[in-house]
């Protein structure tokens, strides 16, 4: 990542770059350029193969497991679990917790943050369940009042640097002031000097802040956090936390309903878009369907984004030129 230096993370050994999801059926298109049914009787002859999307929303959960975190612990791991689940076949997770067994601190913190666990770029969350629960599985786990947060968040940055900036987040779950400090009393700006850089990068961090506020945290410190980049959500009650964590992730997930393909669009009429053989059609006067924003991305809406949400993009298909172009709905 450019901007951020001397994070102090070496061990990582993750090099990975930005791949392709070729959306793909030969069923449907009859290996490039075949006929597809447009529903009405008539068929809709596309001149080129579909095209390809990049990779879906990244999303890194930093998670603090201190002894201050209390009940909402637990509840976070629920909740994340649910969720993660619910949305993983268009959402990449990741994990990192803090303090953790890792060894990526400073010589005069007493904690350091776990070994993180990067988003995999395959869809698989057999990674992300097992750190999240890893301290039931008889894994060490250290117990202490102290949230190295900064630690953490630099070894989030560590491996979105080493990808493209594409839909990329951090859920810094949190109800207490960051310590293990460059300086003096500074950890919330060692912090936010991090998400700052982070947001450079087209990094987005929210901040969910569950539970009682530490007592020793004081002024605007967790908000502070989310001023550079993202959003500061207080979740005094469990029910909240659950709520919260169900709301953005659900946020994240529909970003996978802003296509972006490899190729140049400019004319909506000459596309077509088609959800298990059947023409997806062009949103009109708030209608579900799709729609070419200005930047050249097709955005799918209502129960659209819904099917791509739940069952992934196997079975969307998106022309480029179809000649003819489905007829409009």
């Amino acid at each position: 990542m450019r901007g951020i230096t001397g994070l102090g993370v070496g061990v990582l050994s993750m090099l990975a770059c930005r791949q392709t999801v070729v959306i793909d059926q030969s069923a449907i298109d009859g290996g490039g350029g075949g006929g597809v049914d447009s529903g009405d009787g008539g068929p809709s002859f596309c001149s080129g193969p579909p095209t390809e999307f990049f990779e879906p929303p990244e999303v890194i959960v930093a998670l603090d497991r201190s002894t201050g975190m209390g009940s909402a612990l637990g509840v976070a791991r629920d909740a994340l679990e649910l969720y993660a689940m619910r949305y993983q076949k268009v959402v990449r997770f990741g994990y990192v917790d803090f303090p953790g067994a890792g060894g990526l601190c400073t010589p005069m913190c007493g904690a350091c943050p776990g070994e993180i666990t990067p988003p995999p770029q395959t869809p698989n969350l057999d990674g992300f369940l097992n750190a999240l629960h890893s301290c039931d599985q008889g894994i060490y786990c250290p117990e202490s009042g102290l949230r190295p947060t900064n630690a953490a968040l630099q070894s989030c940055a560590y491996v979105f640097s080493r990808r493209d900036p594409y839909r990329r987040y951090i859920l810094l779950i949190t109800n207490g002031r960051p310590d293990c400090a460059m300086g003096q009393s500074s950890g919330c700006s060692d912090a936010q000097t991090t998400i700052s850089q982070l947001a450079m990068n087209a990094v987005t961090t929210h901040v969910i802040a569950p539970g009682q506020i530490d007592p020793n945290t004081t002024g605007p410190c967790l908000q502070g956090l989310a001023i550079s980049s993202g959003t500061y959500h207080p979740a005094p009650t469990l029910a909240e936390l659950t709520d919260v964590l169900g709301s953005l992730t659900r946020s994240i997930a529909e970003d996978a309903c802003d296509l972006d393909p490899a190729v140049r669009i400019d004319n909506p009429d000459l596309v077509g878009v088609f959800w298990q053989g059947s023409p997806i059609p062009q949103k009109r006067n708030g209608s579900d369907g799709w729609e070419l924003l200005n930047n050249g991305n097709i955005r799918l809406y209502g129960m659209y984004c819904d099917w791509l949400i739940t069952n992934g993009p196997g079975d969307l298909v998106v022309y480029p030129t179809c000649n003819p172009p489905p007829p409009p709905h």
